[in-house]
């Protein structure tokens, strides 16, 4: 409805960011990250990053794991949303990315120049590349092609699912551990902007006052994870990473959380599971697929598009291979060289290319729709004719990329 306001000022937060940061945050450029392997197939696997939702459970936020195929962080995990980064295992492969020499690439030729004030959501199966993408923006993995760039003024902060934090602090009651941190804490921008102390933040984090004399080792999970998300937050980094923060959080606390982060006046990039808490926090999503990272104008319903095609691909394929175990043509199929390999090469290439164009050609007729004449039935129906359409044959080069990739190793 026109009438209700946005979750987030945007433009107020945006125009603090870029304040905060300047015009250039991190750009990656052709990034490749490839790691050696102790043998030739132990980071590959074969597909063993899917199982059948034993990460799953029956929290009280999981859902059905309808969406999220079998992968190892589906099913009706607690927190789990609906198990947005579940999938068969497909991405698992054979250890053998790094073209038969004991390496796994990991990431290939990423393009990504991070504006200031994005906030991005990252999507993958486990194992894809995530915590290895944030490990560059951070500062803490290097590429093995490509380069980083950063800005001057860039401090990155990240909120990882170890308590690295509250080490130090372990013995310590809580009100010890905020005595030593800054005096004030700027939130929001703007007419909105607030100075808060370190108790009133963790008020607002659902802490009583009772809870500040307990030592840190003794608070729960979810206690420590708060804690430890207020530690980061008072360093007033102006990049801010968070790695499944949901974990331990029940629903008042995610609230809680998603409020606070409603006023982060920098960029935010999130890794998470829980489907609803990512599309609250941030404004598109990202996902890793195959190594590649592309940008989902579709949200996480268009990754799990991609990930339905991608496993329909490999099933076809594992079947078509199984069928002509024996067959020449099979096996020279699996391992493109010379001119195939360059051919197959460019083919993908250009799928990519108009892929991209398509789908950015279909977010904007979707846009235009809402500027057309809603009494206008027939116009409308034209539109959302020639929308399907495209889908479709993004559906079809999708396809056809997928089974590229596969064969180009």
């Amino acid at each position: 409805m026109a009438d209700v306001p946005e979750i987030r000022d945007k433009v107020s937060l945006q125009s603090l960011a870029v304040s905060r940061l300047g015009k250039d945050v991190v750009d990656l450029l052709d990034v490749s990250v490839t790691y050696p392997s102790t043998s030739s197939g132990t980071q590959g696997g074969s597909g063993t990053q899917g199982g059948s939702g034993t990460q799953g459970g029956s929290g009280t936020q999981g859902g059905s794991g309808a969406q999220g195929g079998s992968g190892a962080q589906g099913g009706s995990g607690a927190q789990g949303g609906s198990g947005i980064q579940g999938g068969s295992g497909a991405q698992g492969g054979s250890g053998t990315g790094g073209g038969g020499r004991g390496e796994k690439t990991v990431l290939k030729d990423v393009e990504w120049r991070i504006a200031p004030g994005e906030r991005t959501g990252i999507l993958g199966v486990n194992g894809a590349g995530k915590s290895t993408l944030l490990g560059l923006i951070a500062g803490t993995v290097e590429p093995t092609a490509g380069r980083v760039k950063r800005g001057k003024t860039v401090q990155v902060r990240t909120l990882t699912q170890r308590l690295d934090e509250l080490e130090q602090h372990w013995n310590d009651p809580v009100r010890v551990v905020i005595s030593g941190l800054r005096t004030s804490y700027t939130l929001g921008a703007g007419s909105k902007a607030q100075d808060l102390t370190p108790g009133q933040l963790l008020e607002r984090l659902g802490f009583s006052s009772a809870q500040l004399s307990t030592p840190v080792k003794d608070l729960s999970g979810g206690q420590q994870r708060r804690l430890q998300l207020l530690l980061v937050l008072l360093d007033q980094p102006n990049v801010l990473i968070l790695d499944e923060p949901t974990n331990d959080m029940d629903t008042d606390m995610l609230a809680a959380i998603e409020d606070l982060l409603d006023d982060w006046s920098g960029t935010l990039l999130v890794v998470s599971h829980d489907r609803y808490f990512l599309e609250r926090v941030t404004d598109q999503q990202f996902a890793i697929l195959d190594g590649h990272l592309r940008h989902l104008p579709g949200g996480i319903d268009e990754y799990l598009r991609l990930r339905h095609l991608q496993e329909t691909s490999t099933t076809k394929q594992s079947a078509t291979a199984a069928a002509t175990a024996n067959n020449a043509a099979a096996a020279t199929a699996k391992g493109l060289d010379g001119a195939a390999l360059r051919t197959a090469q460019k083919e993908a290439a250009a799928l990519e290319r108009r892929i991209q164009k398509l789908s950015q050609q279909v977010d904007q007729a979707k846009r235009a729709l809402a500027d057309h004449d809603q009494a206008d039935y027939a116009g409308l129906g034209e539109k959302m004719k020639a929308i399907a359409a495209q889908e479709s044959e993004i559906e079809e080069l999708e396809l056809r990329w997928f089974e590229l990739t596969e064969e180009i190793g």
